[in-house]
């Protein structure tokens, strides 16, 4: 039986005041997210992947930007125009996010339990000593040893890797429906990497919370997720289950990105896509992937844009081409 969605994002566009205009950052971003379920979101840098997760959020007007269309549904609630108020119910108690770079998301003047004790008591609205307690048994949770000693220290006395561990605690104190992770290993070495992993998993498996987990990093993705989007130039371009779009990838970006990524035993050499994404500003009428290219067909590929369409594969595909490779899946299958 199929789970109604947790996470509904349909047609959404975002826009930033660039050169004296508002130009789309995103202009085509769909995605569903089912309870307890992890998605992952990739893209290179520049596809749109964060800026879709501050629209989830509600906070693209607060960093200057505006959303002309499309819905964000969260647990059956609009929140593109939603009120102030429930803006901040959705955020940190229903949702929670990592942010890059956590030694810049921590304020230097507070203490690492403040940070979480603050959450706790905004949300929750317990006595101070009781949002301490729940601060301490949240670090010492994430894996931070002599947790009610180190409470009560500052971001700068903790490594890379610990301050990622304190915002993993931030992000879960209220027992969120949903974890967005954006870039969470991000700058982290190897070993680092995986502990924070294995207790992203660990804690899905405890809480039964699902996760939007965004990166660029293809190996990671592969080993977290349950479904993959692949995001282009602002647009989803791919959707569907992860073990389907890494072993046989509908749309030639994603193909492209996969080629590019080393493997164990890997035999031939990487391919590199040539090219960049576009800027916002670039006008393209046809596939906004048809520069960089290598299957793309002239005067299909150039001259309209390319709708997202369900293939007979069963997976989201933005190509025109999708059908075909679709039907070449279901007979080689």
């Amino acid at each position: 039986m199929q789970h109604p969605a947790l996470l509904e994002v349909r047609d959404l566009a975002v826009e930033f005041p660039i050169g004296g205009r508002w130009t789309p950052v995103v202009s085509d971003a769909r995605l569903t997210l089912a309870p307890g379920e992890t998605l992952g979101l990739v893209g290179e840098s520049g596809s749109g992947k964060s800026i879709t997760s501050m629209a989830i959020l509600g906070l693209v007007g607060e960093l200057g930007g505006r959303v002309p269309r499309g819905s964000v549904r969260f647990g059956g609630e609009e929140v593109i125009g939603a009120s102030p108020a429930l803006l901040r119910r959705l955020r940190g108690e229903r949702i929670g996010m990592i942010f890059q770079q956590p030694g810049r998301s921590l304020n230097p003047a507070f203490t690492v339990g403040d940070h979480i004790a603050e959450t706790v008591r905004r949300h929750r609205g317990v006595s101070r000593a009781d949002a301490w307690k729940r601060a301490v048994s949240l670090l010492d949770r994430v894996g931070i040893a002599r947790a009610a000693e180190r409470a009560g220290d500052y971001p700068h006395q903790f490594s890379g890797g610990m301050c990622q561990r304190v915002m993993i605690a931030m992000a879960i104190c209220c027992e969120p429906n949903l974890l967005i992770a954006d870039e969470p290993t991000t700058a982290l070495d190897v070993t680092v990497q995986a502990m924070v992993l294995k207790l992203l998993r660990e804690l899905i498996a405890e809480s039964g919370m699902a996760m939007l987990f965004i990166s660029h990093d293809l190996a990671v993705v592969s080993e977290v997720t349950q479904r993959v989007s692949v995001m282009y130039a602002g647009q989803t371009v791919e959707d569907g289950t992860t073990g389907e779009v890494f072993s046989a990838p509908g749309h030639p970006y994603t193909r492209a990105l996969l080629g590019s990524i080393p493997g164990a035993g890997r035999q031939q050499r990487l391919r590199l896509i040539e090219g960049s994404i576009p800027s916002p500003t670039t006008v393209i009428t046809g596939c906004r992937f048809n520069p960089r290219c290598t299957s793309r067909i002239a005067d299909r590929c150039d001259t309209r844009p390319v709708e997202l369409k369900r293939t007979a594969a069963g997976r989201y595909v933005r190509c025109v081409q999708a059908d075909a490779v679709a039907q070449s899946l279901v007979a080689a299958s």
